[in-house]
């Protein structure tokens, strides 16, 4: 699976419109989580191995709207386009000169839940810990109650009651970790920003109907 279908929805929804006093990690963290319909940020990703080197690093920027639409444009090292149009993902290759459209279902998928704050549902498959709060700073541990979940660990970093640092661990001790920069709530974005058509001359490939 594409790196970045594992991870966008969590990418850059994480967004605060004030920490609400709340007797729970989780309600905390739906608290972050409220309070916006867009966001726009620029991004740098990077993964390390389980020995810790680095193997990936891209950067580009993102939009997203509630609920499930986003565009992902990654810049360097090479050039890709993601659009979740809130019924497919279309990921779109130009040097491959490919697109391909994939299921849009986000159920039972923890960024999806993260991307729309669904956090009682995300918290049945994950445990929640209380945030460590340093001055400005909050930090979420998320734990899997099984085995078989998609990741190992999740942390969540807010500054100022923003994400600005999202870190995914697979069970091969992969960590992927996004980080944002320049974040913007609520701007306006046009509704045809989410629509995606193939260019012409592309081969398009519906993963969705195999």
């Amino acid at each position: 699976m594409n790196l970045f279908t594992r991870t966008l929805a969590m990418i850059a929804f994480m967004l605060s419109a004030g920490l609400a006093q709340a007797e729970s990690a989780s309600d905390k963290l739906a608290a972050l989580l409220s309070g916006y319909d867009t966001f726009s940020a620029r991004f740098e990703q990077f993964t390390n191995n389980n020995n810790g080197r680095r193997a990936q690093e891209s950067s580009g920027e993102l939009q997203l709207a509630k609920p499930n639409k986003f565009y992902w444009s990654t810049l360097k090292p090479f050039p890709q386009t993601i659009v979740g149009d809130g019924n497919h993902i279309w990921v779109y290759d130009p040097d491959l000169e490919q697109v391909t459209r994939k299921p849009g279902d986000t159920s039972n998928n923890a960024p999806a839940m993260l991307l729309n704050g669904q956090i009682n549902e995300l918290e049945q498959d994950y445990q929640i810990s209380s945030p460590t709060a340093t001055g400005n700073e909050l930090l979420f541990d998320l734990a899997p109650r099984e085995e078989n979940s998609s990741f190992a660990r999740i942390r969540l970093f807010f500054v100022n009651k923003l994400l600005t640092e999202l870190m995914l661990e697979d069970h091969l001790g992969q960590r992927t970790t996004v980080l944002l920069s320049e974040q913007k709530i609520n701007p306006a974005l046009a509704v045809n920003h989410f629509s995606f058509i193939p260019p012409d001359g592309v081969d398009v490939i519906l993963e969705d109907e195999l």
